[in-house]
């Protein structure tokens, strides 16, 4: 391919992870990770109200086909270039970020082999409030492993 082609199938996205400050975590396919405030650079918008006032449809963001911008079930959507423009680079590679995910995230069944307990527990302690899922799913919940080495120390 020719190089300015090269060049624009770089700047596409990988993967997109929403963040609480009604931000983007992008994962560009160049290896760059930037930081996106869709909030700052959309907060006058009238079409992007919507994402602001309702904080699941923020989190509803998926990647367009082929990497070329993110979109919302509400008709949105923001281009790779312009979140390639607006973002700051993040020191952070799609690697690290996987590392964290595999050496720091854990389910219920790892949780409760560190706590030398039954998952019932974990499930007891879960609706107790004492241990915070950063993921439920229908057949598993997700849990910071620093919160569960904590919980191991108490």
């Amino acid at each position: 391919l020719p190089e300015y082609m090269q060049n624009r199938f770089a700047k596409l996205i990988e993967d997109i992870v929403p963040l609480d400050d009604y931000s983007l975590l992008v994962f560009v396919r160049d290896g760059m990770v930037k930081k996106c405030s869709i909030k700052e650079r959309y907060k006058h918008a009238p079409s992007f109200q919507v994402l602001f006032r309702n904080e699941d449809y923020f989190y509803a963001v998926n990647l367009q086909p082929g990497g070329h911008g993110v979109e919302w079930d509400v008709n949105l959507r923001v281009s790779a270039a312009t979140l390639y423009r607006i973002g700051k680079n993040i020191p952070l590679t799609v690697s690290d970020f996987r590392n964290f995910v595999v050496h720091r995230v854990v389910n219920v069944a790892e949780a409760a082999e560190i706590l030398n307990c039954s998952r019932q527990n974990i499930d007891y302690l879960t609706r107790a409030g004492k241990l915070h899922p950063i993921k439920r799913s229908g057949k598993d919940t997700l849990y910071l492993k620093s919160e569960i080495l904590k919980r191991n120390w108490q």
